[in-house]
């Protein structure tokens, strides 16, 4: 979990809820000193409004901005890039969603005033940022039916009372060993027992969790990532996932 908290520690506002008046080519946000421009935000915005997004897009689109610049360094850092079969997977997989190829995607893009840059930046982000979380985040969860009545039945609303039990691997992937924990981490989904995920955990993970085969105490699920926590309730007992 400190993985995600250190990246969000990292960012610094300068001009919250800016405005496009001031250019498009102007600074309307900084983090880390790396500026996001009016027109980088007015293209989100129309990618949103394409993606028939509801709410505050201003808002909504300088939120995903920030978090998108945040990741970017972070993947920067560790020097991990997608190879060019990965970037064409990410492009051909996203375009099949709205059951199109790619040139097809571009074209509905350049319809509603999207550029192919801010299409691509879009995709290649989110596909980069979850092959590193795939790695450093690969959860166990363990809860009976009867375990998931009674937290729900204590949950007073939006989640807040739910608590989960959970093992836990936390794989260590540096760029040099990345290709060696992804494929560890592939086996790992495969597991079909207790005994053998807790002999992972031990002689695999990177986190103190390792000590007591990767089980962790009774947790509110509130102390996940956000993004986690709808595939954490949903799994079925002794299921794995990444």
């Amino acid at each position: 979990m400190g993985f995600l908290i250190r990246c969000a520690a990292l960012l610094m506002l300068a001009l919250p809820g800016a405005a496009l008046s001031q250019g498009l080519f102007s600074p309307v946000v900084t983090v880390n000193e790396q500026a996001i421009t009016g027109y980088e935000l007015d293209q989100r915005i129309r990618l949103l409004t394409a993606f028939r997004t509801s709410g505050d897009l201003n808002r909504i689109a300088t939120e995903q901005l920030i978090d998108d610049r945040l990741k970017q360094q972070e993947l920067a850092r560790l020097g991990l890039f997608l190879s060019d079969e990965e970037i064409e997977d990410a492009l051909t997989e996203f375009a099949g969603r709205a059951n199109l190829d790619y040139d097809g995607f571009l074209a509905a893009m350049a319809e509603e005033g999207i550029d192919e840059s801010t299409a691509r930046d879009f995709i290649l982000t989110a596909t980069a940022w979850r092959n590193l979380v795939r790695v450093r985040f690969l959860s166990r969860v363990q809860v009976a039916d009867a375990e998931v009545d009674r937290a729900l039945g204590q949950a007073g609303g939006a989640g807040s009372g739910i608590q989960i039990l959970v093992s836990e691997i936390i794989l260590a992937a540096p760029p040099e060993r990345l290709a060696e924990a992804t494929e560890l981490a592939d086996i790992i989904t495969n597991l079909s027992s207790e005994e053998e995920f807790s002999q992972y955990a031990s002689q695999y993970s990177a986190i103190a969790s390792r000590e007591n085969g990767g089980r962790l105490d009774w947790l509110p699920l509130t102390n996940f990532p956000e993004a986690l926590r709808g595939t954490l309730v949903n799994l079925k007992p002794r299921e794995v996932t990444i």
